[in-house]
This record gives structure tokens, sequence and C-alpha cells, in this order.
């Protein structure tokens, strides 16, 4: 089953700009995505899985898919239903917004439009879901651990591999395992191949898990070249992976896209007046205006910012790539109020500190 909502630009609505005035947030408005979406239905999911309609009501934060049902048993399989999660939960736009309080309802209905089924998804299904798939993606590297070393390919041999569960990213030690192989002459392509083909690995990039392959001399002390894989790469056509120019063409092209809907993006309390990438410092920049009246610095708090773009597994990866996320919010008369910075280091606080940002 394969289904998702056209994502919106992933700069900025993957990174959820809120801020808080008396305890108010302010969320993405998905209306504008949903209407794309609306215009394109009845959409064939599956074979027998027809998505038939979809609302959403921004001021409860409810976003209600509709689908007919061809085969009822379908439903009534948990893996099915599991899958409908993960589509929800690992769809970088919606999950920005369960984050900070959207609920995903799914109804199935059959063909005499009786209702079969009801899934409802919130930020705890979601985290529940990955604390499940994490326990036993630790389970299965424990395991795997005890059987190091062993080939990856015809090529290379892993003698090492760890899981971060804070940065999601499973780091893999390998060499040569003949002395032909020089694996100085290892590029980005052939990483890609080789976790995007691999048929678990493949699997993970799809739960947003890293991979950070590290290849070393036969003695297993010098490192000699390292390199990251992620879903994105997985997902552009070989030979177009996603790093150093390529990846500042991709940031470039989506500050072009956003800039061109920044109304649309805004909200009654935010106007969004500007955004760009800078290639050469790596910075993502936004500019705002909170249109409140007699707003003060103190009333802004930028901590749902850092905990929307730290959370995000999208937007997480970009900064672990080096990206630093700037934020910059004006008054009325366009005085400067506050700016602020994300990078990895805020990232990793902000990892150890959780609770306390999500309290304040």
């Amino acid at each position: 089953m394969t289904f998702s909502l056209k994502p919106l630009a992933t700069i900025l609505l993957s990174s959820v700009v809120c801020l808080s005035f008396a305890q108010t947030i302010t969320l993405p408005d998905l209306t504008t995505t949903v209407d794309q979406v609306k215009q394109n239905l009845p959409k064939q999911l599956s074979t027998d899985l027809l998505l038939t309609d979809i609302n959403y009501n921004h001021q409860k934060q409810i976003l209600i898919y509709t689908a007919t049902v061809l085969n009822p048993q379908r439903i009534s399989n948990k893996n099915e239903q599991d899958k409908v999660v993960n589509e929800i939960c690992y769809n970088p736009t919606l999950r920005s917004a369960i984050n900070l309080g959207l609920t995903v309802s799914f109804f199935y209905y059959g063909i005499n439009k009786d209702l079969l089924k009801n899934i409802v998804i919130t930020e705890p299904s979601c985290e529940l879901n990955f604390k499940q798939f994490e326990s036993q993606l630790n389970k299965d590297l424990k395991q795997l651990k005890t059987t190091l070393p062993q080939p990856l390919n015809s090529q290379l041999t892993a003698f090492n591999i760890d899981y971060d569960s804070e940065q999601k990213i499973i780091s893999i030690d390998a060499k040569a395992n003949k002395p032909s192989i020089d694996v100085k002459t290892i590029d980005k392509e052939y990483n890609t191949n080789l976790i995007c083909n691999h048929p678990y690995f493949s699997e993970l990039t799809k739960k947003y898990i890293s991979f950070y392959l590290k290849y070393y001399e036969k003695d297993e002390k010098k490192l000699v070249k390292d390199f990251a894989v992620d879903i994105r790469d997985c997902q552009k056509p070989v030979g177009e992976e996603v790093t150093g120019d390529d990846l500042d063409k991709q940031l470039t092209a989506e500050a072009k896209s956003i800039k061109q809907n920044l109304n649309t993006l805004s909200s009654e309390t935010i106007q969004l007046t500007d955004v760009g990438y800078n290639p050469k410092e790596r910075i993502i920049w936004n500019k705002a205006i909170i249109k409140k009246p007699n707003i003060t610095a103190a009333q802004i708090n930028p901590n749902m910012n850092i905990a929307g773009l730290c959370k995000n597994q999208t937007t997480r990866q970009t900064i672990n790539k080096g990206i630093t996320y700037q934020y910059s919010y004006y008054d009325l008369n366009n005085n400067l109020l506050t700016s602020f910075a994300v990078d990895r280091e805020t990232c990793q606080s902000f990892d150890q500190t959780t609770n306390i940002l999500l309290q304040k």
C-alpha cells in the first residue's frame, strides 16, 4: 500500500514554524496540500483499496482519510493496519504536524458504504510504533554483532556495527576482503547502491534511519574513508545522490519554492517574509513578522522551533549533514525582535534536555 500527501516544501513546513504567545502555538496549515490531493481523487492505493476522500479541519487539527475496501479481509489484517500507521507516521510533513497535535483518522468503508474500520493516529501512537520498531532493531543488531565479521558484499567485510538511538544512525565499520580492493576508490554512489539495494538496510531507511559507513585499512585501525546514506539518497535515481553540491542545489530549489508561497504558508499570527539558503555558510534562513501588536522578544519562545527541527526525521538528517537553520522574527514596524540558530550542537543539547525544553 502506498499513499502520501504531496509534501509541502521541506525546509519550512517540515521544520514547523511555531512560536508560543501565552501558550498559544501556531500550527502548520495543511489546507492547500489537502485541496491539491482532493482534486485527484478517487485514487487507487492498491489492487483492493481506493482512496475516495480527504478532509482537513485546521482549527481542530484533524485530518480525515476515507477509503473504500474491495476486500474486507484485508483491513482486518494487523500488518495492513501497521502499514497505514507507518505511512502516516513516517511522512515528514504529517509527522511534524502530529508532533504538534494533529490527529489523523483513517476510515475504511465496504463497497456498500458500511464502516469496517477506523484507525486514529496521534503522536503517542507514532511514538509507540517507532519504539516497537526500534526495540526489534536493537535485537536484530545485537544478534548481528555476534556474527561479525561477515561480508557486506563480495568486496567488503563488516567488522563492527552500532546504533545511535538519539541520532537514529547505524554506523558500520568495514574493510576490503581482498588485497586487490582499494577502499580509497569507493565513492558515494557505491555506498548508495550498497544500502539502498540491500534487502534489510533499505527498509530501515524508510523509517528514517541513516547509515554512516566507515572504511578502514586491513588492520582495522586507520580510517580511510567515510560516507553517509539516508532515505533521500535512496529516493534519488542512481548518479543523482544528495550530497555536497547536490544537497546545496536541493536546498536552494526548496527555498525558491517556498519563497513563491510565503502567503500560503503564513498564518493569522505570523507573516513569512523571506526564506533562502546560503550554500557557502550552509545556512537555511527564515524571516517572519509577528502580526501581534506590542509583541516583545520575551514572548517569543524558540523551544518549539528547536523541538520541531530536532524531532523531525528529515530536518534532523539535514542538520546532521552540517546545515544550520536560522530564524529571525520582526515586529509590525520591522524591528528585529529575536534571532536564533538551530544546528547539530543545538539538537544534541535538545536530546539531553528534551523534557525541560518542552515544559517551558
